[in-house]
């Protein structure tokens, strides 16, 4: 009975190669924080699309004895969607589009983070949609003495989150947030679909002690002159804050999957000059 069981699935993974790639996810296995293929010859256009529903769903390829695909989260819930035939995009689901490090570099440049500048000794530091915490790393690196606040609304990226020592999750959802208490720095990279980074970063502006400091990503949406909606509220709040605007290099983002155009605003509370 055994034997005519083998015999069956192995003449099922033969016959794969005739299948369109949505049938080779039926004999994948999750293991810790990978997803495996099955060990057989798969023709070459069924791994390229297989490859690619799995890259948009947030893994990576590791080729040579490894063979897999790794996530930076359990993706059980990966392979149960694309087993039922849906094609998950991690990045454009959950507008998730990691600070490229050059990016962080420029955004850190127009701070001074000397040790207990504006009485953050005890790591005054805010990070609101942390995703990664990419720019939480950086700072992290910069003053190894703080622990960062941060909310982060994607679950899986909670898991990892929690896992850094030198990342304090506060919450879920920001903007259903209040302030726990005043930060004297905050840096973001908010998501922009439907204006969402303006929304965002007024929120944030709750947050700031007077004598603080938001240093966000932007999309470059709010600076057209017939803008409307989120982006039309978001200069007049500008109006009567002191900021700067510098303005990134073409791609910026193309790396982390995006051709968006976007921008650095700083915005001062304030007192921050005195």
């Amino acid at each position: 009975m055994i034997d005519r069981l083998i015999e069956n699935l192995e003449a099922d993974l033969e016959g794969i190669k005739l299948y369109d790639a949505i049938e080779v996810f039926r004999f994948c296995e999750t293991k810790d924080l990978y997803i495996k293929l099955p060990e057989i010859e798969l023709d070459r256009n069924v791994f390229v699309e297989v490859k690619k529903l799995i890259q948009n769903a947030g893994g990576k390829w590791v080729g040579g004895k490894k063979q897999h695909f790794a996530f930076a989260f359990n993706p059980e819930f990966v392979l149960d969607l694309l087993k039922n035939g849906e094609k998950p995009n991690f990045q454009q689901d959950n507008q998730f589009f990691e600070t490229p490090y050059e990016v962080i570099d420029q955004m850190l440049a127009y701070n001074d983070f000397c040790p207990y500048q504006r009485g953050d000794k005890d790591g005054n530091f805010l990070e609101p949609e942390a995703g990664r915490f990419a720019i939480g790393k950086v700072l992290h690196e910069c003053r190894p003495d703080i622990v960062i606040d941060c909310y982060e609304l994607n679950p899986y990226n909670r898991q990892i989150l929690s896992q850094l020592p030198y990342a304090n999750l506060l919450g879920s959802d920001f903007l259903l947030a209040e302030p726990q208490k005043k930060y004297n720095w905050i840096f973001a990279n908010p998501p922009f679909a439907k204006m969402q980074d303006a929304v965002h970063v007024m929120h944030m502006a709750k947050f700031l002690e007077p004598y603080g400091r938001i240093t966000t990503v932007m999309s470059t949406g709010w600076q057209n002159k017939d803008c409307r909606g989120a982006y039309k509220v978001f200069n007049e709040f500008l109006e009567s804050r002191h900021h700067e605007v510098y303005e990134l290099e073409k791609d910026a983002f193309l790396l982390s999957g995006t051709k968006v155009s976007a921008c650095i605003v700083i915005i001062d509370g304030e007192n921050y000059y005195e």
